[in-house]
């Protein structure tokens, strides 16, 4: 297996890699989302992956995620959860699970995942603009490490 460092721009890029090669599988924890990242671009990659018969699953949500109480992040969230519910209501093969986590990770069939501090559908990862934060993580295509995350956090 290999193992490499992935920061800023890459952590992108490796998820726009995810959304054009995955096959079988995609797998997706963000603690956020909003309609900046999870556009209609990123809406119609996700039909793509859908009609080729690709399993989408979305972990998301961190702290209280109760419409009446939460925060705007979380309210932004549960906007798009509900978008993204309706809008592929007719594939069996997308599934949404709430939780509470800050964990940040997506997995590509059993070929890669990356695990990392980024936010994939909330932050662009675009350092053009003024926003100057660092993320990183690591990338992996450890089959066993894949299987087992799949085991743990997607069984749904």
């Amino acid at each position: 297996p290999q193992n490499y460092i992935v920061k800023n721009e890459m952590i992108r890029r490796e998820f726009d890699r995810a959304l054009v090669e995955t096959e079988v599988e995609l797998d997706i924890i963000s603690a956020w989302m909003n309609f900046f990242v999870v556009n209609d671009d990123m809406q119609i990659k996700f039909e793509q992956l859908l009609k080729r018969g690709v399993t989408i699953k979305i972990l998301y949500g961190i702290g209280d995620m109760t419409p009446e109480t939460s925060d705007s992040r979380n309210k932004k969230t549960l906007e798009v959860a509900r978008q993204l519910q309706n809008r592929f209501s007719n594939y069996s093969n997308f599934k949404m699970k709430s939780d509470d986590t800050h964990q940040k990770l997506f997995i590509c069939d059993e070929k890669f995942y990356v695990n990392s501090s980024l936010n994939i559908l909330s932050f662009s990862g675009d350092y053009k603009g003024t926003d100057t934060r660092a993320e990183g993580g690591e990338a992996s295509n450890n089959v066993n490490l894949i299987r087992e995350y799949r085991k743990i956090l997607f069984d749904f």
